[in-house]
């Protein structure tokens, strides 16, 4: 694991950068694949973690929950609007063949008793922030002492293919509502954060690079 800021880490993943899961104290936020069960589950290993949270219910950020529940006897915590999938009393939405695969490959199960999250909410000391359009029940969790905020797949800071670092919308097509999605960056703009802790992408630190990015993304509204 890699120390960002004081309590604050991301976990080790290959390639890195590409799908990613951090500890901020005891809870594990976002979790990868059913691959990376094994690896995380030792990371995790002497440290006492309360909760599993994730931001969204995408197999390549809860397909390792199963098993890590499984293992660490944690509780697992997601918007009310992903959560049945999660437990797998529904499918999630199918957009595109890679995507429906990718389910199939990434996905390690279901978790019994999720929590359902709404706005407001408290996950230890972050708030939940509901940021739909990636998914119907995608969430920033969102800390006020640090400005610290943990945002999934509301936007990407590196280009997946070359590797360079860059701030960009997630594909429309694996996206339920891209035009919402770009609403709840803005409402990610207005908590006016101080480090941003994206699902694929290095951290950010420089928030003119939001600005500026959300400067581009409402004008696309």
């Amino acid at each position: 694991m890699r120390l960002l800021a004081d309590g604050i880490w991301q976990l080790d993943g290959f390639p890195p950068h590409a799908i990613n899961a951090f500890l901020v104290d005891d809870v594990l936020f976002d979790c990868r694949t059913r691959w990376a069960a094994r690896q995380i589950l030792r990371e995790l290993d002497g440290r006492d973690i309360s909760l599993l949270a994730l931001t969204h219910a995408h197999p390549d950020h809860w397909g390792a929950a199963p098993a890590i529940c499984a293992e660490r006897g944690l509780p697992v915590a997601c918007h009310g609007a992903d959560a049945d999938i999660v437990a797998g009393m529904i499918r999630g939405p199918q957009q595109g063949w890679m995507f429906r695969a990718a389910g199939v490959v990434w996905e390690g199960g279901c978790c019994a008793g999720v929590q359902r999250l709404s706005e407001g909410d408290a996950v230890a000391d972050f708030r939940v922030v509901h940021a739909p359009g990636h998914t119907r029940g995608h969430v920033i969790y969102f800390r006020e002492r640090d400005r610290v905020a943990v945002i999934g797949d509301l936007f990407n800071t590196m280009a997946m293919w070359t590797r360079r670092q860059r701030l960009s919308e997630p594909p429309a097509h694996v996206s339920v509502d891209p035009r919402e999605n770009r609403e709840s960056i803005l409402k990610l703009l207005e908590l006016r954060p101080s480090l941003v802790l994206p699902g694929h992408g290095p951290p950010l630190t420089d928030m003119t690079l939001l600005e500026q990015f959300a400067a581009t993304v409402s004008q696309r509204l």
